[in-house]
This record gives C-alpha cells, structure tokens and sequence, in this order.
C-alpha cells in the first residue's frame, strides 16, 4: 500500500483541497503561497498532519459538492474554528481588496452611469450581471446595490 492511500480518501475532491490547502501554506513555489504561507497563514497541526482527519471534519461540518472551504478571518489560519463552507460567489465576497489595482471608476461599487443622467444599480449574482434599477442619484443607486449585496451574502 502506498503512503497516500492508507487514509482511503485519495481521488476525494477533499483530498485535492486538502493538499492545495498545504502547498498554498507551505510551498514557497507554489502560485499563491505569496498569498498564504508568505503572509504567515498556517493549517493548524491537526489538519496538517492528517488528511483524514480535514476530511472527516469536512463531512461532519457541511461541505457537499460545489461549496468550498473559507476561513472566516481572512488573516486567520487553516482550522476548525476559523473555517467553513461557502458558494464560490458567496466566497467571492471574502476577498482582501488589492490595493495594486486601483478603481478607476469615480462611482460607487455596482453603479454605473447611464444617459439621461441616471444611474443604473448591477450585482452579479452566479456569474451573471443583473440590473438592480435606474436612479436619479449615485448615491440612491449604491444605496440599493449595497442592500442587493448584503441579501446574496446571507
């Protein structure tokens, strides 16, 4: 028996997060490690350790196809406590803004102006870009966005 079938999970879709979780922690060749290791998050021992034991508690705490595995503090580490299951467009949500890239646009996250001079409220939802409504102000049109938001993240 080869040492990375002895815990039974290999060709699980949570043993790939498993080992993708490591290498973005412990890998300094890895494309994001940057990311995670570099910014000194770790995967708690147990987990680190034992893939049966991450997979085991994925199980018993929610994950099925199409969730992913999120840490509720974005600085925090890889562990029981900090960790849950999310939508990708959930997760999309969770994300440290980058500072590199700034907005070039001088309007409100999800408000874009439109001729007549309104302003048309969008979210995307699933991959898909939805109109929220046309305003007469940036600040009614971000105003609704902001509320479109904080439904989706619920």
């Amino acid at each position: 028996m080869r040492r990375y079938e002895k815990h039974g999970y290999n060709g699980h879709p949570l043993y790939a997060v498993w080992t993708a979780m490591r290498s973005r922690c412990h890998n300094a060749n890895f494309h994001q490690y940057s990311d995670y290791g570099g910014r000194g998050i770790q995967v708690c021992p147990e987990w680190d350790a034992s893939a049966r034991v991450f997979i085991d508690w994925c199980l018993s705490h929610g994950w099925e196809r199409g969730l992913t595995l999120d840490r509720r503090e974005n600085s925090g580490n890889y562990s029981p406590d900090n960790c849950r299951f999310l939508t990708r467009h959930q997760q999309n949500h969770n994300r440290r803004r980058m500072s590199r890239m700034p907005r070039k646009s001088p309007f409100p996250m999800g408000v874009c102006p439109r001729e007549g001079k309104y302003f048309q409220a969008l979210i995307c939802e699933n991959g898909k870009q939805r109109s929220l409504g046309y305003f007469k102000t940036p600040e009614m049109a971000s105003d609704i966005y902001q509320q479109a938001r904080r439904k989706t993240l619920h």
